[in-house]
Protein backbone atom coordinates (compact mmCIF):
# COMPACT_ATOMS: atom_id res chain seq x y z
CA UNK A 1 0.00 0.00 0.00
CA UNK A 2 1.32 3.48 -0.96
CA UNK A 3 1.42 6.22 0.91
CA UNK A 4 -1.27 7.81 -1.12
CA UNK A 5 -3.11 4.97 -0.48
CA UNK A 6 -3.12 5.28 3.37
CA UNK A 7 -3.70 8.63 3.09
CA UNK A 8 -7.07 8.18 1.19
CA UNK A 9 -8.03 5.45 4.06
CA UNK A 10 -7.33 7.98 6.45
CA UNK A 11 -9.46 10.78 4.88
CA UNK A 12 -12.23 8.32 4.46
CA UNK A 13 -12.48 6.97 7.58
CA UNK A 14 -12.82 10.49 8.84
CA UNK A 15 -15.93 11.21 6.25
CA UNK A 16 -17.05 7.89 7.52
CA UNK A 17 -16.78 9.60 11.04
CA UNK A 18 -18.59 12.59 10.60
CA UNK A 19 -21.23 11.65 8.09
CA UNK A 20 -22.28 8.81 10.35
CA UNK A 21 -22.46 11.29 13.12
CA UNK A 22 -24.43 13.49 11.36
CA UNK A 23 -28.69 13.57 11.36
CA UNK A 24 -31.03 14.51 9.14
CA UNK A 25 -35.11 15.01 9.09
CA UNK A 26 -37.35 11.95 7.68
CA UNK A 27 -39.01 14.05 4.84
CA UNK A 28 -42.88 11.80 5.85
CA UNK A 29 -42.42 11.83 9.63
CA UNK A 30 -39.62 14.20 10.62
CA UNK A 31 -37.85 12.23 13.01
CA UNK A 32 -34.16 12.46 12.89
CA UNK A 33 -32.58 9.76 11.17
CA UNK A 34 -28.54 9.04 10.45
CA UNK A 35 -27.15 10.35 7.43
CA UNK A 36 -26.35 7.65 4.75
CA UNK A 37 -24.31 7.31 2.09
CA UNK A 38 -27.29 7.49 -0.19
CA UNK A 39 -27.74 11.09 0.89
CA UNK A 40 -24.27 11.83 0.49
CA UNK A 41 -23.94 10.57 -2.96
CA UNK A 42 -27.44 11.78 -4.15
CA UNK A 43 -25.63 15.19 -3.06
CA UNK A 44 -22.65 14.84 -4.71
CA UNK A 45 -24.86 13.07 -7.74
CA UNK A 46 -22.83 9.66 -7.75
CA UNK A 47 -23.78 6.47 -6.54
CA UNK A 48 -23.79 5.64 -3.08
CA UNK A 49 -21.12 2.72 -4.14
CA UNK A 50 -18.87 5.64 -5.24
CA UNK A 51 -18.99 7.67 -1.85
CA UNK A 52 -18.41 3.64 -0.27
CA UNK A 53 -15.25 3.47 -2.07
CA UNK A 54 -14.60 7.33 -0.71
CA UNK A 55 -15.37 5.94 2.69
CA UNK A 56 -13.38 2.72 2.22
CA UNK A 57 -10.07 4.72 0.66
CA UNK A 58 -10.30 2.51 -2.49
CA UNK A 59 -10.76 6.25 -4.54
CA UNK A 60 -9.47 9.55 -3.42
CA UNK A 61 -11.67 12.64 -3.47
CA UNK A 62 -10.47 15.70 -5.71
CA UNK A 63 -10.08 18.83 -3.61
CA UNK A 64 -13.24 20.49 -5.40
CA UNK A 65 -15.05 16.95 -4.52
CA UNK A 66 -13.76 17.31 -1.09
CA UNK A 67 -15.25 20.77 -0.68
CA UNK A 68 -18.52 19.45 -1.58
CA UNK A 69 -18.75 16.93 0.90
CA UNK A 70 -17.39 19.47 3.88
CA UNK A 71 -20.13 21.74 2.42
CA UNK A 72 -22.75 18.96 2.76
CA UNK A 73 -21.01 17.62 6.15
CA UNK A 74 -21.44 20.51 7.58
CA UNK A 75 -17.43 21.00 8.29
CA UNK A 76 -14.28 22.83 6.52
CA UNK A 77 -12.11 21.34 4.72
CA UNK A 78 -9.54 22.41 6.50
CA UNK A 79 -10.68 20.87 9.14
CA UNK A 80 -11.04 17.41 8.06
CA UNK A 81 -6.96 17.44 7.00
CA UNK A 82 -6.62 18.68 10.60
CA UNK A 83 -8.30 15.47 12.11
CA UNK A 84 -6.80 12.79 9.90
CA UNK A 85 -5.05 10.22 11.83
CA UNK A 86 -1.31 11.47 10.73
CA UNK A 87 0.46 8.66 13.18
CA UNK A 88 -1.65 5.76 11.30
CA UNK A 89 -0.49 7.45 8.02
CA UNK A 90 2.68 8.08 9.30
CA UNK A 91 3.34 4.40 10.61
CA UNK A 92 2.26 3.07 7.06
CA UNK A 93 4.79 5.35 5.37
CA UNK A 94 7.91 3.98 7.14
CA UNK A 95 8.42 0.66 5.39
CA UNK A 96 8.31 2.46 2.06
CA UNK A 97 11.05 4.96 3.68
CA UNK A 98 12.97 2.35 4.95
CA UNK A 99 12.66 0.73 1.41
CA UNK A 100 13.95 3.71 -0.50
CA UNK A 101 16.79 4.19 1.88
CA UNK A 102 17.47 0.64 1.52
CA UNK A 103 17.58 1.17 -2.69
CA UNK A 104 19.68 4.19 -2.19
CA UNK A 105 22.13 2.97 0.04
CA UNK A 106 22.21 0.01 -2.91
CA UNK A 107 23.19 2.48 -5.72
CA UNK A 108 26.06 4.38 -3.77
CA UNK A 109 28.12 0.81 -3.16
Amino acid sequence: MTNTSNFNVAMGSLIRKIRESKTIPNPKTGKLLKMTQTNLANYLGVSFQQVQKYEDGRNGLSAQRLYYVCDYLGTKPNSVFEEIDVELWKKKEIPLIQNLKAKNNETKT
